[in-house]
């Protein structure tokens, strides 16, 4: 079985944080991905784009609707 993870953090917090909060951030991120790395649990990640550039994919009643 395969699972999917996603790891999310407001923007608006993140750019809010210090270099100091956000190297500690990365720093704990790091440490989990070696962690999964090694044990043999990765297959792969990417980064998501900003959020300004999300889109909403909905169907109601047969209709989509996208925002």
């Amino acid at each position: 079985m395969k699972y999917i993870l996603l790891i999310h953090r407001d923007e608006k917090d993140w750019n809010q944080l210090s270099e100091a909060e956000r190297e500690m951030v990365l720093g704990e991120y790091m440490q989990f991905f070696q962690q999964i790395k090694s044990s043999g649990h990765y297959l792969g990640s990417n980064r998501l784009h900003p959020t300004s550039s999300a889109r909403s994919v909905r169907v109601r009643n047969g209709n989509r609707l996208v925002t």
